[in-house]
């Protein structure tokens, strides 16, 4: 099996001269980890312009389903902390799921959902 980093396969990416407009993210609870490992990529300006990623609300015991940290108010607090514009949507079947959609400039607004389709 060949595992690639997201970091290794974006950064290939930009370096010739793309930008990413779309980036949608649904790693079974790695997703928070995935977008921190980003962070070079995502401080830049322009890089990546829209993301959609899942995320979990813990329980009333503060666990979260796959028991590792993909926490929804984390993933926020983290994409803000990058200059983004984020909102956390929750699964209508589920209420310990949700999906964080974000952008940032040149982005005014968020795509709807079936931009991401």
């Amino acid at each position: 099996m060949t595992v690639l980093e997201a970091a290794t396969v974006l950064r290939g990416y930009l370096a010739k001269r793309n930008k990413v407009y779309k980036l949608k993210t649904d790693m079974q609870g790695y997703d928070l980890t995935t977008l921190l490992n980003l962070k070079p990529i995502l401080s830049m300006p322009e890089q990546v312009v829209h993301l959609k990623s899942e995320c979990m609300v813990p329980n009333a015991e503060g666990i979260q389903l796959y028991h590792v940290d993909n926490n929804c108010a984390t993933m926020l607090d983290y994409l803000h902390s990058l200059g983004y514009t984020a909102q956390l949507q929750l699964a209508k079947h589920d209420k310990e799921f949700g999906d964080v959609y974000a952008f940032k400039g040149p982005a005014v607004t968020f795509l709807s959902e079936q931009e991401w389709e």
